[in-house]
């Protein structure tokens, strides 16, 4: 994995700084369509003979190799249909799309008019097409930068009411775990659906977060700055012991230790967080020194979590712009002076160094990977 990330990371030196492919635009999902689909997976079921179970209420469930489908009756006929299904298998689903693919395929082959996912912290709306008679409304439901569901819902109005059908793709670190297909069990009325569209609506008008860009090719991203040091309520360079606790709560660990020339050091600690600060001989305050992030609690710099994969981090700083080290790789800058990005290969760790330089101070960003997942965020401050 290393060996393969190094020599892409060469490779994509070699790309110009940006790549532009025209592509049509992607159609919007449909009832027809989800119901073609749903015709396959009921031959499927007819092909396989599997067994067909009660499912809670007027549902019946049939496991397929495919994964599970739920059926209208639990015995087969020409008025036996699919209300849906749960596909868990790397076999092609709607579209193509199988278990394994990525977030950026789903965003490939269906609409998405919001590529940077603005709106709250939990979801963003992507796209809105059609009118009455159908409508397609795509959302994506996600935990910060982590994007865990991407949902495209169709509403079809039919003479008695207004058909919900869609379908989910399930997601862990921007690969498809699960693929789900859906009919809603009533006709939604006018209102109802009236309700959920606003409701979209109101996300899609929010910008209060977004997703940070990734890049492979990686000339096209900004090196670490000024303003990666701001996050999850946090300023790293202008932080003191007091906004930290306004934005984390009193600190359970609260240690001061003597330095050797009379100053003293603060270490703060909350649950997988560590502040250390300096202070002088009279326990005035004098600066923030480090800020590690060691468990899944806090978002750091650009969205980053402690569990991400290695390739993930690299792809959202400047990269690919400078050389092979005996060691790693160096991603930008000289190694030496301020500002410069830098991986270097362990036998069990590996890690990175970003720096960026603020009127003579120098501000680092130190992470440390075990197994290709970020185990560590630390800032350090030379002040």
């Amino acid at each position: 994995m290393k060996k393969l990330l190094a020599l892409l990371i060469c490779c994509l030196m070699l790309l110009p700084a940006a790549l532009a492919v025209e592509v049509d635009e992607s159609p919007a999902l449909s009832l027809e369509e989800i119901e073609m689909f749903y015709t396959s997976l009921l031959e499927q079921v007819k092909t396989e003979g599997c067994q067909i179970v009660e499912n809670g209420q007027d549902t019946y469930l049939a496991q397929t190799s495919l994964g599970d489908i739920f059926l209208s009756s639990q015995t087969l006929s020409d008025e036996t249909h699919v209300l849906g299904a749960r596909l868990s298998v790397d076999a092609a689903c709607l579209r193509g799309l199988k278990v394994g693919d990525t977030l950026d395929m789903i965003f490939q082959l269906y609409p998405n008019d919001n590529p940077t996912l603005k709106g709250t912290y939990y979801e963003a709306t992507l796209a809105f097409r059609g009118a009455e008679p159908e409508i397609c409304l795509g959302y994506a439901l996600r935990d910060g930068q982590r994007v865990q569901e991407v949902t495209y819902v169709v509403y079809n109005w039919q003479a008695d009411g207004i058909v919900k059908a869609g379908i989910t793709y399930a997601l862990d670190q921007g690969a498809i775990q699960q693929i789900s297909l859906f009919t809603a069990d009533a006709l939604l009325t006018a209102e109802e659906t009236e309700t959920e569209i606003s409701d979209s609506a109101l996300v899609q008008e929010s910008e209060e977060y977004f997703a940070y860009p990734s890049s492979q090719v990686g000339t096209d991203l900004d090196p670490f700055c000024r303003e990666d040091l701001v996050f999850a309520g946090l300023d790293f360079y202008s932080l003191t012991p007091e906004k930290a606790i306004g934005v984390l709560g009193a600190a359970p660990v609260d240690e001061w230790t003597p330095d050797s020339d009379g100053t003293f050091i603060r270490l703060m600690q909350w649950n997988g967080i560590s502040l250390v600060s300096k202070y002088d001989e009279n326990k005035q305050f004098r600066s923030v020194y480090s800020l590690s992030i060691n468990d899944d609690v806090l978002e750091g710099p650009r969205g980053l979590r402690i569990g991400d994969y290695l390739d993930t981090v690299i792809f959202r700083f400047r990269h690919s712009e400078g050389s092979l080290l005996d060691s790693g790789v160096l991603l930008y800058g000289d190694g030496e002076n301020a500002p410069y990005g830098v991986i270097t290969y362990g036998t069990d760790v590996d890690t990175i160094a970003y720096t960026v330089s603020l009127d003579g101070e120098v501000a680092m960003l130190h992470l440390t990977f075990r197994d290709d997942a970020l185990q560590e965020m630390q800032l350090f401050l030379n002040r």
